[in-house]
């Protein structure tokens, strides 16, 4: 009985904390939250590291760091003024994933973005859509960790769509972006514990 209360108070614990800032509603919101059984440092470092995105993003499956022109960057680590091209999977590839899983071409979609937040301190970022103007599509990614009480990391993502094209968006792509979230912090969890092993 003491285990199963102290396994509720976690999970409380857990849900009820936040590290994400506050969000506008949207028409719909694609979203993840998972406990993480490996150090904050550790994982902030994989969400940033745009680099590593093939070896266990089943969502993201390139992210490259650019300059305006989209020139990519020497160093693939996200930084607040940079861009970003994302090729992803809508909905993602089964999990586990590496860089040499093919990608689902049907499935296959190609975003631009400004990387318009990188706090190192707060453990925040985010990155916005720039591909169409926002009253068509206005859409920012955060995604954020944090330390829980059990020692343990709480990785948190949450992107709010709105503008002319949400509807559209959701009836298109609404299930498949919440198993995308859903996917990558699996794989986020299942890179940091094995690395943390």
């Amino acid at each position: 009985m003491r285990v199963l209360a102290f396994v509720l108070a976690v999970t409380a614990t857990a849900l009820a904390q936040s590290n994400l800032p506050p969000l506008p509603d949207g028409v719909f919101t694609a979203s993840a939250r998972i406990e993480i059984a490996a150090p904050l440092e550790l994982v902030w470092d994989i969400v940033l590291d745009f680099g590593s995105y093939p070896d266990w993003n089943p969502f993201v499956r390139t992210a490259t760091v650019t300059d305006v022109w989209g020139v990519p960057a020497a160093e693939q680590r996200a930084v607040e003024g940079a861009f970003a091209n994302f090729i992803v999977e809508i909905p993602p590839l089964p999990l586990p994933v590496n860089a040499s899983t093919p990608l689902n071409l049907l499935q296959t979609q190609f975003s631009r973005e400004s990387i318009v937040a990188v706090d190192n301190t707060l453990h925040r970022a985010a990155w916005k859509q720039i591909m169409l103007p926002d009253s068509a599509v206005n859409a920012t990614r955060w995604s954020a960790v944090s330390t829980l009480e059990n020692g343990n990391t709480l990785y948190e993502s949450a992107e709010p769509y709105n503008g002319l094209l949400a509807p559209l968006l959701q009836s298109l792509f609404g299930d498949g972006l919440q198993q995308a979230f859903e996917a990558q912090a699996e794989g986020l969890k299942l890179r940091a514990e094995a690395m943390a092993a």
